[in-house]
C-alpha cells in the first residue's frame, strides 16, 4: 500500500506542536495545497474514474481549508482543523484512492493504483517515454 497520504498526515501531526491556531492552519493549509495539486494531476486523466474524481473535488470542496482562487474554506472545515488538529480532507481522499485501488483498474499504463505520485509516474513514463529518458528517470 501507499504511503502517500501517510506522509501528509504525518505531516499534519507534526504541526501539532505549533500552538497558535493560525498558523496551524496556514501550516495545514498548505499541505492540503499539496496533495490537491498531486491528486488534481492524476485525477483528470481520460481513465480515472468520473464518479470517483467527482467525489474527490467534493473532498476538497467541503472539507479542506485549502481552496483554489479567493475562496475561503467552510466554517465547519476550519473548526474541524482546528479542533481536531488533523486534516479530514486528507483521510477522505485517501479513503477514495483505496476505493480506486480496490477496483483494479486497468488504464494504458497499468493498474491504478492508492499512490498519486505512482499512478503519475507510471502515466508519464507511457505517455512520454523519450522524455522520461532525457530527465534521467529510468
Amino acid at each position: 500500500m501507499s504511503s502517500y497520504f501517510d506522509e501528509m498526515n504525518r505531516k499534519v501531526r507534526d504541526a501539532d506542536q505549533i500552538e497558535d491556531d493560525g498558523d496551524f492552519l496556514w501550516h495545514v493549509r498548505t499541505i492540503e495545497e499539496q496533495v490537491f495539486a498531486d491528486v488534481s494531476i492524476v485525477t483528470g486523466d481520460r481513465e480515472f474514474p468520473d464518479d470517483l474524481r467527482q467525489q474527490i473535488m467534493a473532498e476538497f470542496a467541503v472539507h479542506g481549508i485549502w481552496q483554489p482562487g479567493d475562496l475561503t474554506p467552510t466554517p465547519n472545515a476550519r473548526d474541524y482543523v482546528a479542533m481536531m488538529r488533523m486534516s479530514k480532507v486528507i483521510d477522505l481522499v485517501h479513503e477514495r484512492f483505496h476505493e480506486l485501488a480496490r477496483r483494479r483498474v486497468v488504464t494504458r499504463f497499468g493498474l491504478l493504483s492508492d499512490s498519486p505520485t505512482q499512478i503519475r509516474v507510471l502515466r508519464d513514463d507511457h505517455d512520454s517515454p523519450d522524455q522520461a529518458l532525457e530527465e534521467g528517470e529510468w
